[in-house]
C-alpha cells in the first residue's frame, strides 16, 4: 500500500493517509489559508489577520500562542503556549534581537 493524498477543488492538500492507516487532515478558509489540522484525533487551529498573517495558534490541548506584527510585517511579539511572552526588536539592517 502507498501513501494517499487527497485534495479539494482548489487544489489544496486536505488529507494524507499513510500505509498504516494514519490520517491527517487540513481544513482551509475561503482564501485558501489552513485553519486547522487534525492528526491522530488531535486538532490544531490557526487564525489570521486581514493581512493574512498568523495571529493565533491553538494546540490540541487548547493552549494558545498569539503573534503581533509591526507596520513592516515583522514579528514583534509572540505569546507562547506556556504563557511566556517573547518580544523582538529590529536594528536598522533588519536583524532581529529577541528580549
Amino acid at each position: 500500500m502507498k501513501t494517499r493524498y487527497e485534495y479539494n477543488a482548489a487544489g489544496d492538500l486536505t488529507a494524507v493517509i499513510t500505509p498504516d492507516g494514519n490520517r491527517s487532515e487540513t481544513q482551509y478558509d475561503a482564501w485558501g489559508k489552513a485553519v486547522s489540522t487534525t492528526q491522530g484525533g488531535l486538532t490544531r487551529s490557526m487564525e489570521y489577520d486581514a493581512a493574512g498573517r498568523v495571529i493565533s495558534l491553538t494546540n490540541e490541548n487548547g493552549s494558545h500562542s498569539d503573534f503581533s506584527y509591526d507596520a513592516l510585517d515583522r514579528l514583534v511579539q509572540q505569546g507562547g503556549f506556556d504563557g511566556r511572552t517573547q518580544r523582538y526588536h529590529y536594528d536598522l539592517t533588519g536583524k532581529t534581537h529577541a528580549e
